[in-house]
């Protein structure tokens, strides 16, 4: 069962996600990934996307039924990657690699079954997509320290200019004056109070470096998802940008917040019923 609504949950955030990027943009401009190869026009034209969705929509019902899986998370694996490349290719820069990543962790669990059927891909079927999302965590942290060292954290002394940036934005995205205070009182919050800031920043960067502690175990899984699901909510509420798009996958496989749900009515259900009233 928890492998089901993990897989419930994994089809409810990467299907919309995908399924927005084949038809936003068109051409393929700025070749990059799979797209320099082949630009892929006639799956993107405007017969083409309505089949590509259709086709997705198909795939992602097999992968919930548990139907030829190798297959079909092979064929999930190469469309997501044709589909990002593509979306890539046409100068948006969505970040959405990570959903590659994650059907193709799964699909080399099961073509690792397909051969040897002594292996647990009950794990690693879940384990390769942790590990993939770990790694892509740890590379921004990585990336973070090569570009500045651990000044970075000190960096943060400069962040209420990256808060008044992005407020800017939105101000001029919706003319909202509210927008605009909101973004002025958490910019001279944040000038007020450095300290917070630089924590803020280095508990961060300390959750980034070590996410593949997550791949040892289940309490070192929920410890990193609830840290790094607080850390994108802090971001969230600062920067005012939404969560990124890794944040969604690193919830679903870190957390499988649907199943925790369960557990949860399961638990008042039963309790429920083992109470007699005298």
């Amino acid at each position: 069962m928890e492998w089901l609504y993990l897989k419930l949950s994994w089809v409810l955030v990467s299907l919309p996600v995908t399924c927005i990027m084949v038809y936003e943009g068109s051409g393929c401009p700025f070749p990059t990934g799979i797209c320099r190869l082949y630009s892929f026009a006639p799956i993107f034209s405007i017969y083409g996307k309505p089949l590509l969705v259709g086709t997705l929509v198909v795939l992602c019902l097999l992968y919930l039924f548990e139907k030829k899986m190798l297959l079909t998370t092979f064929l999930l694996s190469l469309l997501s990657c044709i589909i990002i490349s593509h979306h890539e290719s046409n100068g948006i820069f969505f970040r959405a690699t990570i959903l590659s990543l994650i059907w193709i962790g799964q699909f080399l669990a099961y073509i690792r079954y397909h051969f040897d059927r002594t292996f647990d891909l009950l794990h690693y079927r879940i384990q390769y997509s942790v590990q993939m999302i770990a790694a892509v965590y740890t590379l921004a942290g990585i990336a973070k320290i090569r570009a500045s060292g651990l000044g970075w954290i000190n960096a943060g002394d400069m962040f209420p200019l990256q808060v008044m940036k992005n407020y800017a934005f939105l101000y001029f995205d919706s003319g909202s004056q509210t927008v605009w205070a909101e973004g002025k009182t958490i910019a001279y919050f944040l000038m007020k109070h450095h300290g917070f800031i630089r924590l803020f920043l280095a508990v961060s960067l300390g959750l980034e470096l070590f996410c593949l502690a997550a791949a040892i175990g289940r309490k070192w899984l929920i410890s990193f998802g609830v840290g790094l699901l607080l850390m994108h909510i802090g971001i969230a509420a600062i920067m005012g940008i939404g969560i990124s798009v890794i944040g969604k996958p690193m919830v679903v496989f870190f957390l499988n917040p649907l199943y925790r749900v369960k557990q949860l009515a399961d638990y008042f259900l039963k309790k429920k019923s083992s109470f007699v009233p005298k």
